[in-house]
């Protein structure tokens, strides 16, 4: 199925996942569960925030997740994983680690959309883990609508 708008993407969510919060400023806050929520650092599921963006004359549709502060983190270890990542590019924003990837709305396709939410969803899961293994302090996730800086 191919999603052509942002309502339609709206709808998409609402009907596949069990919680999504209200539209707020152009975002839909989600929750994702995980496949492996076993690791004593990683909830069950992972808070998500899906938004539109313009960019270059295009929608796209952003699909990010806070990690947490970067106060003890190395910059250039997260740019060294950009290179080698598949998906999802690490950025800062307002002094915390966000995981993010973008998807151009043109011919996106549901599955494709689900898949990257669930890709986005693990690879936030797995760097609050690895934070944690390294010894960098992680604060309880915060979920969507609880103050959570929006895209």
């Amino acid at each position: 199925m191919r999603l052509t708008t942002w309502p339609e993407v709206h709808r998409h969510l609402a009907a596949t996942y069990a919680d999504v919060r209200a539209e707020r400023d152009g975002v839909l806050d989600i929750v994702v569960p995980l496949r492996d929520a076993a690791a004593p650092a990683t909830p069950g599921a992972a808070p998500l925030a899906v938004s539109r963006t313009e960019v270059l004359g295009s929608t796209w549709i952003d699909v990010s997740s806070v990690i947490g502060s970067l106060r003890h983190l190395s910059q250039a270890e997260m740019l060294a994983n950009n290179a080698a990542s598949t998906i999802g590019a690490f950025c800062t924003r307002d002094g915390e680690l966000v995981v993010r990837q973008r998807l151009p709305l043109a011919g996106l396709r549901a599955a494709d959309l689900d898949e990257t939410i669930r890709d986005i969803a693990e690879l936030a899961a797995w760097s609050r883990r690895r934070l944690s293994e390294m010894g960098v302090p992680v604060a309880p996730w915060r979920g969507p609508g609880d103050g959570a800086r929006r895209p």
